[in-house]
Parts: structure tokens; C-alpha cells; sequence
């Protein structure tokens, strides 16, 4: 911000309007490579209704590849990368603890992607409990971690179709609509 005249007129810096213009992925990059440390949620729907939407388990292969990626960058560039496994339905469920993205660590976080293809009995789709589950790892890894920059991403794969069963399995009321217990059709459709 510029102050001229007694009034603030805002500058945009080169750095602010490079971030607009670039992608998450370059932004991460960027993030990385000024000695950042990364936290990688890869978040994978295994809803039911994935059964129909993805047979052919799309998002397992496209998980993996973004992990054979990443972690190719990371051993290459002595990067320090971190990955959490998680799926959600009804809530945001960890499948693996944070793993550091190295030699060994690949082939674990390669191992936890190969076993969502059998994920898909999910009883819901809640975007709201998958990313604030994903919001909750993501700021505790950065509260550990102090002073250090952290470079946090969420990496999301889901058919997309938002769903709350108007029958609950576990909690009717949802995070996100205090008050409401999802019992019923109309409910469900409120929420």
C-alpha cells in the first residue's frame, strides 16, 4: 500500500499478481522451492455412488499419478513433502497418518492409493465434513511445525454428487446445520 496525498491507494505487488495468474501445482512449486514444507491431502470420495460413476476406479489411477509425480519431485528435489491418505462419505476418514514423501514413504502412500479401489460403500457425500477434516490435519500440521513455512494443499477426487441419506448412519445433525437432524426426506434435502 502507497500512501500519496494523505489518501492509501493499494499496489498490487509482482509477487501477488504472479500468484493470480499461476496454478495451485506452480504455486506449490513455488512453495517448495523457497524451503517450504509440504502437507498434501489427498482426499478420495468412496460414496456409493461411486460404484456407478467411476467402475473403472479413475480417481485410484489418477490418485496415483499425482503421487508418482509428487513424489518424483520430492526425491529429486530433496524436497520435504508430507502426505495424508484420507476418504470421506459421511465424515473425513484418515486411511494413513502423515507420511513423509521419500523412497520409502512413495511406496506406502502408493500402497494406501492402490486400496481405495476397493472404497466405494460410502452411506453419504459431505463436502463439508471431508474439508473441514481435511481444514482440522491441515492446521494442526502447520501448528507443529512453528515457525516454518508450510505449503498445504488438498488434493480432492469425488464424482461430484452431494448427497445426505435421509436415513443417518451415525449422526443426524451435520457440522455445517446446527439444529437440524437429518431424519426424513425433507430434511436431508434441507441440508
Amino acid at each position: 500500500m502507497a500512501i500519496f496525498a494523505g489518501a492509501f491507494l493499494p499496489i498490487e505487488s509482482a509477487a501477488a499478481v504472479d500468484e493470480l495468474e499461476s496454478s495451485p501445482i506452480e504455486r506449490l512449486g513455488g512453495c517448495l522451492a523457497g524451503g517450504g514444507v509440504g502437507d498434501v491431502v489427498l482426499l478420495v470420495d468412496e460414496s456409493a455412488s461411486i460404484k456407478e460413476s467411476d467402475p473403472n476406479d479413475a480417481r485410484v489411477t489418477s490418485a496415483k499419478y499425482f503421487i508418482n509425480q509428487l513424489g518424483t519431485y520430492a526425491i529429486e528435489n530433496d524436497a520435504d513433502i508430507n502426505v495424508q491418505v484420507a476418504t470421506f462419505a459421511q465424515t473425513y476418514s484418515p486411511t494413513t497418518g502423515w507420511i513423509a514423501l521419500n523412497q520409502d514413504g512413495l511406496a506406502n502412500v502408493q500402497g494406501a492409493v492402490d486400496a481405495l479401489s476397493e472404497s466405494d460403500e460410502g452411506w453419504e457425500t459431505d463436502y463439508w465434513s471431508a474439508l473441514n477434516g481435511a481444514r482440522v490435519v491441515l492446521a494442526d500440521a502447520a501448528g507443529a511445525r512453528g515457525d516454518s513455512v508450510s505449503c498445504q494443499v488438498i488434493v480432492w477426487l469425488s464424482d461430484g454428487e452431494l448427497w445426505f441419506n435421509s436415513v443417518p448412519k451415525g449422526d443426524a445433525e451435520k457440522g455445517f446445520a446446527p439444529g437440524l437432524a437429518i431424519r426424513g426426506q425433507s430434511a436431508a434435502d434441507e441440508a
